[in-house]
Formats: structure tokens, C-alpha cells, sequence
């Protein structure tokens, strides 16, 4: 077709008596159509990151598919829309059949996006494949939409421009691929809206590169059609925004409908084995626990060996196949949770002793498991330790004596172990004297210090120094379990040299640090008063460290002293005539005559924390206490109260005349570099 250089007002004729119609465009809609495509790939962007963090197959399907409606409604959307931008001197009309069926390229394409992105190796050729079948969807699309157009002339195709556009498509494609898998590591929402505003550009550059390359024309008899004025075709907008707008509104009320049960899979999901993890454990309130009649821990020592030597994935396969087995031996009413790696919890509903210890044993036989390409099926050894849950015992203790049970089971390489309390009380006892020796040697105690604060000026000067010990296989142990200990077998004294060099390291740190004024407190045990020389081993070591022993408090408790009084009175007396303080601990605990107690040399009186626990509830209370701030004040004594845990409470016994106050109000125990910064900001204030 040859067109005639002459122009009139309604188009330009062409020889073969066709007209070309002039081309106009709606800018707001343009702007509107690249929004749609921008909208619709921010959502898919965020799906996508989902999509990657699922683990089941049906799961990965589905949200592929609410992805693929999503981004294929965009791209749809965005065309007509465009098309609707697109305006001519005649009306145009569509047919809605092939107006709705040119979406299905659109959503196989990004369906066949999603597949690849979500593959664990994504090959080059699979790449390429995706990137050219999307691209020839996108096209394919884009000319179906225009094949949609009905009106009185033809359109024609610029060959050379629909292959640009197509290149275009298929150049986007690669684009999504990369974005969409780059996408998975974006966390903030403007780089997120910077990758979806790229998307929508690429994805209207195909198409308006498409339209550029195509003419209307319109036979010459119809002439008549031709309008002054563009006219835009409002029939086809409202439908596909419409559609696009309830597509995308869909797609993210969808994600906000699933996102709370997403995160709470994430959270209390093991991946794996979709058995409920340890937090899931972890969550459990006592009420629950105490539903079921036995708890097993298991592990199979071959998991860690067997990750090392085939690598995660094989391992991943092994754990999957080893919960399979457990669930299947297993009752119903159970309750299974893959708490680590190479370890499993199992919780037996209540019946009988005798059928629960059955039960137990036949969960934690050794495993037979087929394997793919072995002629033998694998053998999987396991080890398991058992603890039976009853009202009187917390879920806590309960998992610790399974522990035990199953530190039992290795030792004695047996398949089972039920925790024996008197029995395990007797193993436990032996590890922790061993390992309290080795813990002083090797210096694994820790010294934590918890400040005492002036109740009149808010000044912290003076601090109580404690022994912590976090123990590489049994975690962190309590003073309370490993001090009495120490006290049947000979230890304490040990302990409390090692603590007073600690505390006299950190007074000559604290010295050259500008903090003089800083004075500790390190707590004497009861068999202190029964040990030969035991304060000269004290002096000793304050006198080698060269540090002042006014600086220095000794803690007694009140019970201690008064169980050999004399005794008691001598060597504290001793100490406070080497220079140092005394404090009596535990005030009002130990039902001690006044007498009695007149008779100890202490400087400081601790009121127990069981009496400031009640200083809020009564009068009468408050009463007792401030009997015993006036009777540690008619002795000279200063006074301390123990475990002060709200405003209140510090209000209350400064209102009482209480010298100083200690407890988790003011600052729990603490790591020495943790009471310089308190001491510091104290200072300055």
C-alpha cells in the first residue's frame, strides 16, 4: 500500500483507497496502565519471597498459582488499560472472548517464572528455556489483546517492530528471572517498590513498543466514522482496571490472611520434618505438659556423623526418614517435636507405668530404614533418655531429668535410660565434684557483681561479688545446686579464695580506672567456722594483692553464725580486727535470739528479702521491718535490704531509715564491665 502525501483534517489518504488513522495517547492513562504493572509486580515480588521459604510442594504450587493470576493479571491489565490510553478518531470495540482469553499467556509465562525462580539449581538452560517461552507469552498475549480489537478497518503489522517487541518481551522476561530471584535478599520496601517500578516499565515498553508498530486502517467508504476528536474507549478501561484491582486486592488479602499462620509455621515449624520445633516446645504452659505421662528425649548419634559425611541435604533426607519411623511408633494422642538437629522430644499420653516404660522401649529401638540404590536397608542406632511428668514436678525439671536420663544412656551405651532419682541425685553429685575441680583449675567460674545503692543519694558504691558457673556441657549451674556441694566435699574454701583474688584483681582494675571508692562483698560459708587457718588464707591473699581490707565485706549468714556462736564470734572478730567488715546475711530467717546477735561483731545487717517481699502489703510489715532498721541502728550497725524489686518497696524502706538497698529494682548481677558503665553514670549524675 502506497500512501498519497496529501493530509486532510480527518487522516491521510493511501492509494489503495485505506486511511491510516492518526494516533493519539491519554497520558494519565498511560501513567495509570504503567502502575497496574508496577502495583501488580510489587505484589508478585512479595510473593515470590514466600513462595521461597515453603517447603511443601502443594504449598509451593499454590501460592505459584496466586502469583502467576497475579503477575498475569498485571501484564493483562496493563495491555488494556494501554489499549484504553490508546486513542483514535473512531470507537473501538472489543470481543470480550478473546479479550479474556489473551490472559492465559500472561499467566502461563509467569507461572513458568515462578516454577524456574523456585528450582535449587537454577541451570542455564532452564533459564533460557523460561525466558524465551515467557517472552513468546508476554508477545503472544499482547497480539491476542490486539486481535481483540474489532472495528470497521484492519490493523496492520510492522514486521520489523513486532520483532523488536517481541525481543523486547523476551528481554523482559530475562529481566523478571533475575529480579524476581534477587528479590529474595530485598528486605526494605523502597528497594522492593525501586525493582517493581523497573518491572512495570520493562513490561509497557513491550507493549507501547508493540503499538507503535501497528496501523489502523480504515477503508475509505467509512470515512464517515472519523471523528474531530479522539474517543476513548471507557467500556474496556473499567473492565480490566476493575479486574486488575480486585485480582491484586485478592492476591493480598490472601497474603495477609496466611501471613499470621506463614510466620507462625516459620517460627514453630521444623522445615524439615514439618514436626513442630522447639520453640513450639519451648511454648508448651505447664497445664499441657502435665496431660501427657512420660517424656523421651531421643537422638541419633549417626545424624551428626552422617551430615558431616554426605552433606545436609542427605542428612535433611535421614531426619525425615527417622521422624517418619517415630510417628509410626508412636500412639495416638502423641505429641512428637524435632527439637535440634540430631534430637527429637516425645511426649507419651498418661497410662500405666508399666505400658509406658513398653511403649518407651519400643520407640527408641534401633531403626531399620530402606534406602534408594542400597540392596540393605540402613540401620540407625538411637539413644534415649525418659522422665515420667507428674503434678509436683515443673515441665523444667521434668526436661532436665530426661537430660540426665539420656547423659545415662551414653555413659552406659544403652538404647533406653529412665531417670533414677536417687540414683542420678548420686551420678549428678560425682560429675559436678569433678567438674568443679576442673572448673577451678581451668578458671571457668565467673564473678558477677550486684551493686548496693545508697537509699539518701543514689550513689552505688559498694557491691556484692557472686560466683556463677556455666558449665560447657550442662549449660548454667546454680549456686544453690553446686555450693552445697562444694561444702559436703571440701571445695567451698577453694572456691572462696578463688573468688577474693578475683575480687581483689577487680578492685585494683577499678582503681586504675579512677573508681577508689569501690568496695565488694564475697560471701563465707557455713564450714568457714570449721576450717583450720581458714582466715589466714584470707588475709594472706588480700595482703599479697596489697589491697586495703576496709574495702573488703564478708558476708555470714545469720544461721551460720549462731550454729557454733562462739566459734563464730572469734574468727569474725579476727577478721574485723585485720581490717575488715562484717555482714550478717539473711536477717531474720534463722529465729536467732536479739541476744545472740548482740553478741556478733557485724557492721551491716541484711534484711532478708522474704520481709521486703511483704513491706507493701501492711502496716504491720513495715512495722517489722523498721524493728529490725532500729535494732541494727542501736547496735551501730548499717542496714541492707535484700531483693528490692520495685519503686515502691525502695520508697518504703528509705522512708524506714534503711541505709542501702539491693536487689533487681536497682540492677540484676552483672558482669564487672557492666557495673562500670552503672558506676559512671552514676557519677556523673
Amino acid at each position: 500500500m502506497i500512501c498519497t502525501t496529501n493530509e486532510g483534517k480527518k487522516g491521510r489518504r493511501m492509494e489503495s483507497t485505506l486511511i491510516i488513522l492518526d494516533t493519539f495517547y491519554n497520558w494519565p492513562l498511560v501513567l495509570l496502565s504503567l502502575f497496574a504493572a508496577s502495583a501488580g509486580s510489587y505484589v508478585a515480588l512479595e510473593i515470590n519471597a514466600r513462595i521461597s521459604k515453603i517447603r511443601s510442594r502443594r504449598g509451593r504450587i499454590g501460592w505459584m498459582l496466586i502469583g502467576a493470576l497475579t503477575m498475569g493479571s498485571a501484564i493483562w491489565s496493563m495491555h488494556f488499560i494501554g489499549m484504553s490510553a490508546f486513542q483514535l478518531r473512531i470507537p473501538l470495540t472489543y470481543n470480550w472472548g478473546l479479550t479474556f482469553f489473551s490472559i492465559l499467556p500472561a499467566f502461563v509465562a509467569s507461572f513458568l517464572a515462578f516454577y524456574v525462580l523456585q528450582q535449587k539449581r537454577l541451570r542455564w538452560q532452564a533459564i533460557t528455556a523460561a525466558g524465551l517461552l515467557m517472552g513468546f507469552g508476554i508477545s503472544g498475549m499482547h497480539y491476542t489483546g490486539m486481535a481483540a480489537i474489532t472495528f470497521a478497518g484492519t490493523i496492520n503489522y510492522n514486521g520489523t517492530m513486532v520483532l523488536l517487541a517481541t525481543l523486547i518481551a523476551i528481554a523482559v522476561s530475562f529481566a523478571a528471572l533475575f529480579l524476581f530471584s534477587y528479590s529474595r535478599f530485598l528486605t526494605s520496601i523502597p528497594k522492593k517498590l525501586g525493582v517493581a517500578i523497573i518491572m512495570g516499565l520493562a513490561i509497557s515498553s513491550m507493549h507501547y513498543t508493540g503499538i507503535g508498530g501497528s496501523s489502523f486502517c480504515l477503508p475509505e467508504q467509512w470515512g464517515f466514522l472519523v471523528q474531530p476528536d479522539p474517543v476513548t474507549t471507557n467500556n474496556v478501561l473499567g473492565m480490566t482496571t476493575l479486574a486488575a484491582i480486585t485480582m491484586m486486592f485478592t492476591s493480598v488479602q490472601f497474603i495477609l490472611r496466611h501471613e499470621e499462620k506463614w510466620d507462625s509455621r516459620m517460627n514453630f515449624v521444623d522445615p524439615v520434618t514439618e514436626l513442630p520445633n522447639r520453640r513450639s516446645f519451648n511454648t508448651m504452659s505447664e497445664k499441657e505438659f502435665t496431660r501427657y505421662g512420660l517424656l523421651i528425649t531421643l537422638e541419633s548419634t549417626l545424624l551428626r556423623t552422617y551430615d558431616e559425611t554426605w552433606g545436609v541435604k542427605e542428612a535433611d533426607w535421614l531426619v525425615e526418614m527417622i521422624s517418619r519411623e517415630i510417628k509410626v511408633r508412636t500412639p495416638a494422642e502423641s505429641a512428637l517435636y524435632h527439637v535440634d538437629g540430631h534430637r527429637f522430644s516425645v511426649l507419651l499420653p498418661q497410662a500405666e507405668e508399666a505400658l509406658l516404660r513398653r511403649q518407651a522401649k519400643f520407640i527408641s529401638d534401633a531403626y531399620t530404614i530402606a534406602e534408594e540404590g542400597r540392596e540393605e536397608d540402613m540401620y540407625v542406632p538411637v539413644s534415649a533418655g525418659a522422665s515420667f511428668i507428674t503434678a509436683d514436678k515443673s515441665k523444667s525439671q521434668t526436661i532436665q531429668e530426661a537430660e540426665t536420663a539420656l547423659r545415662n544412656t551414653r555413659k552406659h551405651t544403652e538404647p533406653l535410660s529412665f531417670f533414677d532419682r536417687e540414683k542420678d541425685d548420686i551420678d549428678r553429685e560425682n560429675q559436678l565434684i569433678q567438674a568443679l575441680g576442673r572448673a577451678l583449675k581451668e578458671k571457668e567460674l565467673q564473678t558477677h557483681y550486684q551493686v548496693k545503692v545508697c537509699l539518701q543519694t543514689g550513689s552505688a558504691d559498694d557491691a556484692e561479688a557472686l560466683v556463677r558457673w556455666y558449665h560447657p556441657d550442662y549449660g548454667m549451674i546454680s549456686p544453690g545446686e553446686f555450693i552445697p556441694v562444694a561444702e559436703r566435699h571440701g571445695l567451698i574454701m577453694p572456691i572462696t579464695e578463688y573468688m577474693l583474688y578475683e575480687v581483689c584483681r577487680q578492685l585494683q582494675k577499678w582503681d586504675q580506672e579512677g573508681m577508689r571508692s569501690m568496695k565488694a562483698a564475697v560471701n563465707l560459708s557455713a564450714r568457714h567456722f570449721h576450717l583450720v587457718g581458714a582466715n589466714r588464707r584470707l588475709i594472706n591473699i588480700v595482703e599479697s594483692m596489697h589491697i586495703d581490707p576496709s574495702r573488703i565485706e564478708f558476708e555470714v549468714t545469720e544461721t551460720a553464725a549462731v550454729a557454733d556462736l562462739d566459734q563464730a564470734v572469734r574468727l569474725l572478730e579476727e577478721l574485723r580486727r585485720a581490717g575488715f567488715t562484717i555482714a550478717l546475711d539473711d536477717f531474720g530467717t534463722g529465729l536467732s535470739s536479739l541476744t545472740y546477735l548482740q553478741k556478733l561483731p557485724a557492721d551491716t545487717l541484711k534484711i532478708d528479702k522474704s520481709f521486703i517481699d511483704t513491706i507493701t502489703s501492711s502496716e504491720k510489715n513495715q512495722a517489722v521491718v523498721k524493728l529490725m532498721i532500729d535494732f541494727a541502728e542501736n547496735a551501730g550497725m548499717k542496714t541492707v535490704g535484700e531483693g528490692v524489686e520495685t519503686k515502691e518497696q525502695a520508697e518504703i524502706l528509705t522512708e524506714l531509715g534503711c541505709h542501702y538497698g539491693q536487689g533487681y529494682f536497682f540492677q540484676k548481677p552483672v558482669h564487672p564491665s557492666q557495673l562500670q558503665t552503672l558506676f559512671s553514670i552514676r557519677q556523673q549524675a
